[in-house]
Order: C-alpha cells, then sequence, then structure tokens
C-alpha cells in the first residue's frame, strides 16, 4: 500500500485510507478480495486497488472511483502487460517479467 498523507500514519498503524493497494488473491481470499474490499475500500477513500490473481483468471484488475458519477471502474490487464498506475504517473508494473517466476 502507498499512503500519501504523513499525518495517516502513527506508531500505532495507519489511520485513513491509503491512497494506493495492490493485493495478490489466494483461492481461500479470492471472492473477499473481489467485491466486499473493493466496494469498501473505494466508497471509503482508497483513490486506486490492484486485484492481482495469479489463479484462477490469471488477471489484473486495476480499480478506482469515478467521483463524477460515483462509480467503480475497472480496467482488466494480462500477466504479460505492462500495469500503469492511474494516479501515481512513472509508477508501471511489468507483469510479464515476473509472473513466469512468481506464478
Amino acid at each position: 500500500m502507498i499512503i500519501c498523507d504523513n499525518e495517516k500514519i502513527t506508531p500505532d498503524g495507519c489511520h485513513g485510507a491509503p491512497d494506493f493497494i495492490i493485493e495478490i488473491n489466494s483461492p481461500s481470499t479470492h471472492g473477499n478480495d473481489k467485491a466486499p474490499k473493493l466496494y469498501k475500500y473505494l466508497f471509503n477513500g482508497v483513490r486506486e486497488y490492484w486485484i492481482v490473481n495469479p489463479y484462477e483468471e490469471q488477471k489484473i484488475s486495476v480499480c478506482t472511483m469515478n467521483k463524477e458519477n460515483n462509480r467503480i471502474e475497472i480496467d482488466m490487464f494480462n500477466f504479460d502487460d505492462k500495469v500503469k498506475s492511474k494516479i501515481f504517473e512513472g509508477l508501471e508494473i511489468d507483469f510479464a517479467e515476473f509472473s513466469s517466476k512468481w506464478f
């Protein structure tokens, strides 16, 4: 996760929403990460949430909240794609470089 507001960070943890979260699913957490966490995170201030699913779908979901219409936008990528952050210019992960080693 990335937290840009230093005031949210205290000795006992983060108080408030991080700006950016990446989660790698496991078979046992896939359902919880895909829907309940997605809604909870984005409707409570997380600006960008990536869900990496190396098992069933082998996809990366990049999820953001469109504040104009209060709707969640999801862009899907494959493990051979370079995925760029929508909120952090220059932040990019080339999943092709790592997917064969990790998954």
